[in-house]
């Protein structure tokens, strides 16, 4: 609920297209990071969650919350260049949900086989409906110079 109320109280504080004198960064940049962004923040959870961690709990904790502040700062430096639209938006959320799908086909060796295979099902149908709507976002975007599809 926290998290919901903050979520409501910034709503307004982005800058999206501020900066007249940059442009945003290809968006294939902004997905690939996202991505690997996101697959760092993952293996800092399971630092907290392994059952022979050899670092002391707040270390992956203070990391975390490093990494987050990193990442929120990245991305609003690259928002806030003139040009920034839905496609990098939707380059930026299609790396960062496929960085949380990914990794975690690490940790399925205890799980039930009709676990491993709705995940992958549905993992799939996830994918697809990514590449549906980027496809669609990015087509609706390609007048636009800034985009290299």
């Amino acid at each position: 609920m926290l998290l919901i109320f903050a979520a409501y109280l910034l709503r307004a504080s982005g800058h999206s297209g501020l900066i007249d004198g940059r442009r945003p960064a290809n968006p294939w940049l902004i997905g690939i990071l996202a991505f690997i962004m996101g697959a760092a923040w993952w293996t800092l959870m399971t630092l907290i969650f392994a059952p022979r961690v050899v670092l002391d709990a707040w270390i992956p904790l203070l990391a975390g919350v490093m990494w987050a502040l990193g990442a929120v700062a990245l991305i609003r430096y690259w928002s806030a260049a003139r040009g920034w639209n839905d496609t990098h938006r939707c380059a930026l959320s299609f790396g960062a949900i496929l960085s949380c799908m990914s990794p975690s086909y690490l940790s399925t060796a205890g799980w039930l086989p009709v676990d491993l295979v709705g995940k992958i099902v549905l993992n799939i149908l996830a994918f697809m409906g990514l590449v549906l709507l980027a496809r669609r976002v990015w087509r609706r975007n390609a007048g636009d110079t800034t985009l290299i599809a």
